[in-house]
């Protein structure tokens, strides 16, 4: 054979297997979907073609956007893993198997755990409405009943939860550095960020806390539900919005057309009014008449999306590939080019207007902890040491009094410990089995803008580079920064199941990274001595922090700003 045709032949099986991948690829949920059927093919639920998909509208200052997020939760579209745990739970339900719940096996169907609450506030309800569940009313629920009632009542596989209230962190930053009050900020007031900022450094740390800058400030986790699986709740506040991949949403066109319209006597948008490329525009614009009215913007959530993004959640102890935003299409479509990936766990949009920063999170704590207090109140509530509890052990016991007829699976009103264990199993796995995208509106924050490294506080060199950072929000070039000039900003986390921080802000802390990056070249490059001295862990030594002579902190300090940072720290002579 010659070398040009070996040369052919590779090529042929490069392309082959490549047709071979994306194949497989867009067969992966169907693939699911038939093998789910196969083991229970009489208490399947309907998978979607679109298993893995979740679509998302955001409803910019200047124009709505559509997101496609395609999921994966330890290695499975995160519908199928929904879809497993109803399957499971029914099965739970079904005490005599006969692959339908009654009326008395239905009175056991839990109500949904609120996310954003934990499992360690374990819900102790039952849904008692039976019409609502059976709705063709034959006095029966199927597994297909019980999935279309949880995704009604909030308990579906996906939801958008939004704190309440802005964070006033932005306000308070901007009035502090407003020095004239006069609702700008000048040259002169951004070079003397950094000193006069300095006196609210309570703890002397060379840094500004939240804490700090407000004090006493409530970062509460009370949160809003949205989209919780039912139909889609549009009101004048709402910036980000859940919807069904390809479905319509009811209300849409009238809500775009107040939210974007300018001239709001024509009752319609103009290409400038809501900012869509022409090609997008001209497949709402069915009428050709160079505007959207309100029915063709009723088929907005159906365009194709501005922004795809790959996303792999689950559990980093097993072997389902590496987690976060994967693959070289993690993010693909016209807005790509304005995301940026600063970890495998986040990506920013920058927008014209707007900043949306999008964290990967790990989900609920494992529920062990509050395994062991029911197993200790277990032991402490049979007092005639039977091992099981009967109704007047638990009419004495708060705990059980509220979950007895729950955890008693057969009804036999004896509460034996593996039936509490299999209650509270199936309780985990059901927050396991949804998604929560919490939202923190920021509003037009300026702490934002400088909080570079995202970890809730301002550092000197943060502080010292404020007019630096702040100068592209400068558009119309007078030396001063407005507040209308300030980039909104949004704050999102994914996670599995129960979120924590919500509300006002994220406070630093509150929840890891999924999965494990692992050690960090980058920082194990760092001499060990730098590593030490940074004891506020901003990634600079100061003149303070700095434990040797003036003149080997000048040395290092190459630049002379003031600051040694980690490649300054690398550079170093030993």
């Amino acid at each position: 054979m010659s070398s040009l045709e070996s040369l052919h032949l590779v090529t042929f099986t490069f392309r082959l297997s490549s047709f071979v991948f994306r194949l497989l690829c867009l067969a992966l949920p169907l693939v699911f979907a038939v093998s789910n059927w196969a083991a229970h093919p009489d208490d399947a639920v309907p998978a979607s073609s679109m298993s893995d998909t979740q679509d998302i509208l955001f409803f910019g200052d200047e124009r709505p956007m559509l997101m496609r997020l395609h999921m994966v939760v330890d290695g499975k579209p995160f519908r199928v893993v929904w879809d497993e745990h109803i399957r499971k739970l029914f099965r739970y339900l079904d005490r005599d198997g006969d692959r339908v719940l009654s009326k008395q096996e239905a009175s056991q169907v839990p109500m949904p755990q609120p996310l954003g609450q934990g499992f360690a506030n374990l819900q102790t309800t039952t849904a008692s409405d039976f019409g609502g569940i059976d709705t063709n009313r034959d006095g029966e629920v199927t597994i297909e009943e019980l999935a279309n009632y949880y995704r009604r009542v909030g308990g579906g596989p996906f939801q958008i939860l939004v704190g309440q209230g802005r964070n006033r962190l932005g306000d308070e930053l901007f009035r502090r550095l407003d020095a004239d009050g006069d609702d700008a900020l000048t040259e002169a007031e951004l070079h003397a960020a950094d000193t006069r900022l300095r006196d609210l450094d309570a703890n002397d740390d060379e840094m500004i806390g939240m804490e700090e800058l407000i004090p006493n400030a409530s970062y509460g986790q009370v949160v809003t539900p949205v989209a919780a699986g039912g139909a889609t709740v549009l009101s004048s506040d709402t910036a980000f919005a859940a919807v069904s991949p390809g479905e319509p949403v009811a209300g849409l066109g009238r809500f775009l057309l107040d939210r974007y319209d300018r001239n709001p006597r024509d009752g319609k948008l103009s290409p400038a009014e809501i900012g869509l490329d022409l090609v997008t525009f001209e497949r709402l614009d069915r009428d050709r008449d160079g505007s959207l009215n309100s029915d063709e913007l009723e088929k907005f959530s159906e365009i194709p999306p501005d922004l795809t993004l790959c996303i792999r959640l689950g559990d980093a102890s097993r072997e389902v590939g590496p987690q976060g935003f994967v693959g070289p299409d993690a993010a693909s479509g016209p807005l790509a080019s304005r995301v940026r990936r600063p970890s495998p766990w986040q990506i920013v949009l920058d927008l014209e207007t707007a900043r949306i920063d999008l964290e990967l999170r790990n989900g609920p704590q494992a529920s062990f902890g509050l395994r062991e207090s029911y197993k200790q109140q277990f032991r402490v509530a049979d007092t005639d040491n039977n091992k099981y509890l009967d109704t007047k052990e638990v009419e004495r016991n708060g705990l059980f009094r509220s979950v007895f007829a729950l955890m008693d699976r057969d009804g036999d009103g004896k509460l034996f410990e593996e039936e509490m264990d299999a209650y509270l199993e199936q309780e985990a796995e059901a927050l396991a089995s949804r998604l929560a995208l919490s939202v923190a509106d920021h509003g037009r924050s300026i702490f934002e803008a400088l909080d570079t490294n995202r970890d809730r506080r301002l550092g000197v060199r943060e502080l010292r580079t404020a007019l630096r950072r702040l100068a592209p929000l400068d558009r119309n070039g007078d030396v001063r920064i407005g507040r209308d000039q300030i980039t909104h900003s949004y704050q999102l986390a994914l996670a599995r199941g129960a979120q924590a921080g919500f509300g006002g802000g994220f406070p630093p802390g509150v929840a890891a990274p999924v999965g494990d990056a692992g050690p960090s070249p980058t920082r194990d490059a760092v001499p060990l001595w730098f590593r030490r001295m940074d004891r506020n862990g901003d990634g600079d030594v100061s003149r303070r922090e700095f434990l040797g002579r003036p003149a080997d902190f000048r040395r290092l300090d190459a630049d002379g700003d003031g600051l040694i940072d980690a490649d300054e720290a690398r550079r170093a002579r030993p």
